[in-house]
């Protein structure tokens, strides 16, 4: 998961130095804002995409968390270090609801 996340975030800041670089290159050759609008307005949409999807990805984590902790297991995907500057373990359950998880659907 966190391989993903940070392909995603990688795809983002990618996408921000093509979205300076078009107007800027515009700029510098002195050219009407009407050349390379629609490419800018495509690659924003692209950019757009990306956030949305970090998003998803993000609440699929953290529903994933919540699962791993309502049955009292570890799930990993081959990255054992440590999250970065992770805030202290939320409880999303009590110890009622972990002794007896109800079904995921």
């Amino acid at each position: 998961m966190r391989r993903f996340e940070q392909q995603l975030d990688e795809a983002y800041a990618t996408f921000g130095e093509l979205a300076a670089a078009l107007p800027r290159a515009r700029l510098e050759l002195a050219l009407s804002a009407v050349v390379g609008h629609q490419a800018l307005a495509q690659f924003s949409e692209a950019g757009a995409a990306v956030v949305a999807a970090r998003g998803h990805s993000v609440s699929a984590h953290r529903l994933i968390d919540k699962v791993a902790l309502a049955l009292n297991i570890e799930i990993g995907a081959g990255d054992t270090r440590p999250k970065p500057n992770d805030p202290e373990p939320q409880r999303f359950f009590t110890g009622a609801e972990i002794a007896a998880p109800s079904p995921v659907a």
